[in-house]
């Protein structure tokens, strides 16, 4: 059984948009606002289930201004080649990537 989250991929637009935080949330501005910092290079949010981890990194990716991909990484993702898939597509729709070795090894996707 899926545990209920507080934000919902059905209210994405593209495939690879961030859910949106369900509406009166009370988000911690820390978590938001440290991994903008310059210094930061690599963030990693950790706490127990439902303490609103997906909720604070959705919100985190929805006030930036720079280009965003959100990959659920579920069931479907477990190998590497359909992981590496996802993320080359990923990267593919938010910036100006180069997949001509990527096709080449055969871990462009088509979509």
């Amino acid at each position: 059984m899926r545990a209920t989250r507080s934000t919902d991929a059905t209210n994405c637009g593209a495939r690879f948009d961030p859910p949106r935080p369900a509406h009166g949330l009370a988000l911690r501005s820390t978590v938001l606002e440290h991994p903008s910092e310059p210094t930061v290079r690599v963030a990693v949010i950790t706490a127990p289930a439902g303490y609103g981890k997906t909720s604070h990194a959705a919100a985190f990716a929805g006030r930036q201004q720079r280009p965003v991909a959100w990959i659920d990484v579920e069931t479907q993702l477990d190998d590497a080649p359909s992981l590496l898939t996802d993320l080359v597509a990923a990267l593919d729709e938010i910036t100006a990537l180069d997949r001509t070795g990527l096709i080449a090894a055969g871990l462009s996707s088509a979509q």
